[in-house]
């Protein structure tokens, strides 16, 4: 194994050890959609997250988020789409509208075996603003979980 100097040490398990399985992994990228306006939506311009499996095992993930809000104002979570692929918004076929119960999305992220070489994939992001939401900035929260593959 590395570590973040790059240094490196290997060793097996003795006979009647057990390995205990670690589900990890580390997401980068913001999701950041800029300004849309109520009634339209990001179209072909997808937010990019890449997620990396940082574990011992093979994943696949959990999302789930919350709804953005601007004060009393808020756009719900579902309007948030997203997916393995970049898709336009209104026509996506392989998009999963983000809820705020935990899903299970297949990644398919392999158990990492070298460091030098990450196991990764992208989620491409869109979203819809209803008409009559108010103008502003608004914020929410997505989440992303390691579970078995």
């Amino acid at each position: 194994a590395f570590d973040l100097a790059g240094v490196s040490d290997s060793s097996s398990t003795p006979t009647g050890v057990e390995l205990n399985t670690l589900r990890a992994l580390a997401v980068t990228g913001s999701i950041n959609y800029g300004s849309i306006n109520p009634g339209e939506n990001t179209l072909s311009v997808n937010q990019v997250t890449t997620t990396t499996n940082t574990g011992n095992s093979a994943i696949d993930i959990n999302l789930s988020g919350s709804n953005m809000a601007n004060g009393a104002s808020t756009i719900t979570v579902g309007n948030q789409k997203y997916s393995t692929s970049t898709f336009t918004f209104a026509s996506c076929t392989s998009c999963t509208a983000l809820s705020a119960a935990s899903s299970s999305y297949e990644l398919d992220l392999a158990k990492p075996t070298v460091t030098s070489t990450p196991v990764e994939d992208s989620v491409f992001w869109g979203l819809a603003v209803p008409d009559g939401s108010a103008s502003g900035t608004y914020s929410g929260t997505d989440y992303f979980e390691a579970i078995a593959d």
